[in-house]
């Protein structure tokens, strides 16, 4: 399905490159990447239609399985989610708070041990075998529009790496400046298309991950999109120190992905060799490459 710039509106965009589904290899499909040429916002065009998306989902997304690599991602996350939560609580201490594409309910599941009145709403159905039974009747399994939340019912709105998951964007944030409070706050986090690593792998990168990212977000088009949808940044927030370790394996992911589509390298034995030390190596390139932003982070009002 063709479509606007999500941005600007505009119809006229330039392909970057393509690539293609080498995270979860749900299909052979080729994908282009393009930049709008009026406003620069860079996005998947054409895409998957609304009801063809969840063909790109394998079952078991949203499953924590018990594995080593797992356990390195959960250690590794949980001093980001620490930092995220910090924030919010520097604007709102407690109230209603809504997780827009909440997977699992990993994080509703926090909030709420921390006194928030905690919702979600998430379209992956299989996403609801994964989540703890004390959410249950807490977490919606649709679009945000049809889950007919009371006007003006929500202190806090967020989006942890969701919102480039999202379909409609204009009917998004319509319904979230309709469902928030005049004082309310919307927290987004992104993955940010200006780290190194995009520049340097590409249809490669870790974070791509085409066609269930339809857009590559950067802080200037974050902020331009919010504009148009009637929002205002309040702040962007640099990334929290233990983020160089985030995505450990994403320096392992890029360069296998493009050594075996090359037919460079298929040794998988090779491959399991150079997971750690790729790990570490990259830990230290994003050591040395500190004030490279992984994830865009920003807080927003209504305008």
């Amino acid at each position: 399905m063709k479509i606007n710039c999500p941005a600007c509106d505009s119809a006229v965009d330039k392909l970057i490159f393509q690539a293609k589904d080498l995270r979860l290899r749900t299909s052979r499909e080729m994908f282009n990447i393009v930049r709008c040429v009026n406003c620069g916002f860079i996005f998947l065009n054409p895409r998957p239609a609304k009801d063809e998306v969840i063909n790109f989902y394998p079952s078991n997304f949203n499953q924590e399985p018990p594995t080593l690599i797992h356990k390195i991602w959960s250690a590794c996350v949980a001093p980001i989610e620490n930092s995220i939560i910090r924030i919010i609580k520097n604007y709102k201490k407690s109230g209603k708070l809504l997780d827009i594409g909440c997977g699992n309910g990993r994080f509703l599941s926090l909030m709420q041990k921390l006194g928030f009145d905690v919702w979600g709403c998430e379209l992956n159905l299989n996403s609801k075998d994964f989540a703890p039974k004390f959410l249950e009747g807490r977490i919606f399994y649709n679009e945000l529009s049809k889950c007919n939340f009371a006007a003006k019912s929500f202190d806090v709105v967020i989006m942890i790496q969701s919102l480039e998951h999202v379909n409609q964007l204009d009917e998004l944030f319509t319904e979230i400046r309709r469902i928030i409070k005049d004082d309310g706050i919307v927290f987004i986090y992104v993955p940010n298309m200006e780290f190194f690593e995009f520049r340097l792998f590409g249809p490669y990168y870790y974070n791509l991950e085409a066609p269930r990212h339809l857009y590559c977000f950067t802080r200037r088009s974050i902020s331009k999109l919010l504009s148009r949808h009637g929002f205002k940044v309040d702040r962007f927030f640099r990334k929290h120190p233990l983020e160089i370790f985030s995505s450990p394996t994403s320096l392992h992911y890029g360069l296998w992905s493009y050594w075996e589509d090359k037919n460079i390298l298929k040794n998988k034995a090779f491959k399991r060799l150079t997971f750690f030390p790729l790990v570490i190596i990259g830990s230290i390139l994003r050591f040395f490459l500190f004030f490279e932003e992984q994830s865009s982070t920003v807080v927003c009002n209504k305008d």
